[in-house]
C-alpha cells in the first residue's frame, strides 16, 4: 500500500512539475532566449513567427540586455517591458492564472501596509472565479490587466480565436465591474509582430517584463525567489511576481522592504507613461 503511495505521489508530483514548466512559466531561461549581446539566438523571421520573451539579466543595476531587433519589434507595436532608465522606480506586476486560498488578500494586505498600487494580470480562469477579489482589486485602486481568457499561445492561435481571447475577458470584467483594461500580458511572454499588432488594433498595449524570478513552481526556494528579485533590480524595472506562488506570499513584505531600503520607488504601471492605442474595432 506504502509502495503504491508513493508511486502516485511522485507521478503526480512529475505532472505538476512538467504542468507548471509548460504553462506557468514566463519564459524558459532568460539567458536561453535572449542569447548574449555578442550572439543573440534567434533572427527577425516574418509577421507569424513566434518568439518567447526572455532577456539576459541585469547586473550592477543596468537595464537588461534585449537585442535591438526585438527592441525595435516591441517599438514597432507599442510593446514594453521596461521604465525609463533615469528613474529609481520599479513597478510590481502580478499575473494570476488561479487563486491560491487567501493569496490576494495576502498581497492586498501588505501592498496597503506599503501603501503600494501594482497591476494584475487575471485569466479568465481567476476572473470568472473570484468576483469578490476583482471588485475589491479595483475599489483599491489597483490596475486590472488583461492575460487573456484561457491563457493560450497567441501566435500559435489564428486572429480571430486571439481577437476572442482578449475581448471575451475584456467584455466579461467590464459588464461585471464598469473597469476598462488597457494592459495586456501575452501569456507564457509568447509574441508574433502579427499577435502584437492585434492586440493593439484592439486598444492594448502588451506589456512584458525586465525582471522574473522562478517563482512558479511547488518546489521554488523562498530564498532564492527573494534574492532573484533584490540582485537584479534596475530602473524602471517591471518586476512579474506569480500571485499564487507561496514564495512570493512568503517574501513579498521583505522584498518591498529591501526595495526601498535600496533607494528604489516603487510606483503604479501608470507611472511610467505607457500610454495605451486607441481601440481601431
Amino acid at each position: 500500500m506504502k509502495r503504491t503511495l508513493f508511486i502516485f505521489g511522485l507521478v503526480l508530483f512529475v505532472f505538476a512539475f512538467g504542468y507548471a514548466v509548460k504553462y506557468l512559466s514566463p519564459a524558459e531561461t532568460p539567458e536561453q532566449l535572449a542569447g548574449t549581446p555578442e550572439q543573440p539566438t534567434t533572427g527577425p523571421g516574418g509577421p507569424d513567427t513566434k518568439y518567447g520573451w526572455g532577456l539576459v539579466r541585469s547586473k550592477n543595476e543596468e537595464q537588461p540586455f534585449v537585442p535591438q531587433w526585438q527592441q525595435q519589434i516591441f517599438r514597432d507595436y507599442d510593446a514594453v517591458y521596461v521604465g525609463p532608465p533615469d528613474r529609481k522606480a520599479v513597478a510590481l506586476t502580478f499575473d494570476m492564472g488561479y487563486e491560491k486560498e487567501g493569496g490576494t488578500p495576502n498581497i492586498l494586505t501588505t501592498l496597503a501596509k506599503h501603501e503600494l498600487k501594482a497591476t494584475f494580470f487575471l485569466a479568465g480562469h481567476w476572473v470568472k472565479t473570484q468576483p469578490e477579489l476583482l471588485t475589491q482589486l479595483i475599489a483599491a485602486g489597483h490596475t486590472i490587466g488583461n492575460h487573456t481568457w484561457t491563457h493560450p499561445s497567441l501566435p500559435e492561435i489564428s486572429p480571430d480565436k486571439l481577437t476572442e481571447e482578449i475581448m471575451v475577458w475584456h467584455r466579461h470584467v467590464y459588464e461585471a465591474t464598469g473597469y476598462t483594461a488597457k494592459y495586456l500580458r501575452p501569456p507564457k511572454g509568447e509574441f508574433s509582430r502579427n499577435s502584437l499588432e492585434r492586440a493593439k488594433s484592439l486598444g492594448y498595449k502588451s506589456v512584458f517584463w525586465s525582471l522574473a524570478v522562478v517563482d512558479w513552481l511547488p518546489t521554488s526556494d523562498p530564498g532564492q525567489v527573494y534574492a532573484g528579485v533584490i540582485n537584479h533590480l534596475h530602473p524602471g524595472a517591471i518586476i512579474l511576481l506569480h500571485g499564487n506562488s507561496p514564495a512570493v506570499l512568503s517574501q513579498l513584505d521583505a522584498i518591498i522592504t529591501s526595495i526601498k531600503e535600496r533607494g528604489y520607488t516603487i510606483v503604479p504601471l501608470e507611472e511610467f507613461d505607457l500610454a495605451a492605442p486607441e481601440r481601431q474595432n
